[in-house]
């Protein structure tokens, strides 16, 4: 499938909201809104806290591990990427994301 700029712009509309708080990351879910009747906040929140070492690294940045506050035991791996340097080689850094994205769909079937 050709990768057109439609796609690579609706990339934006996955974006979590995030604040860095005393060492931590938080992040804002979005929660389903079903029905009239039952009220529910915009998101929930989610709390995480990066380990000290990194675990993998490239070209295109580096791979940390994360464990969640809220869930002791539950971690996930955060690949961090620099906008700076994709726009100073010249590559969108979307298809990095959009390759991610893809990814992550056939370890989550």
């Amino acid at each position: 499938m050709a990768m057109t700029e439609e796609l690579l712009a609706s990339i934006d509309e996955f974006k979590l909201e995030t604040e860095y708080q005393e060492g931590n990351i938080v992040q804002c879910y979005p929660t389903p809104i079903s029905s009239d009747e039952i009220i529910t906040p915009a998101c929930f929140k989610k709390t995480w806290r990066r380990k000290e070492q990194c675990i993998a690294f490239g070209s295109f940045g580096s791979v940390w591990l994360e464990e969640a506050q809220e869930v002791k035991g539950q971690l996930r791996a955060v690949k961090e990427i620099s906008k700076q340097y994709f726009q100073y080689v010249g590559i969108d850094y979307r298809r990095e994301i959009l390759a991610f994205a893809k990814l992550s769909e056939v370890f989550l079937r």
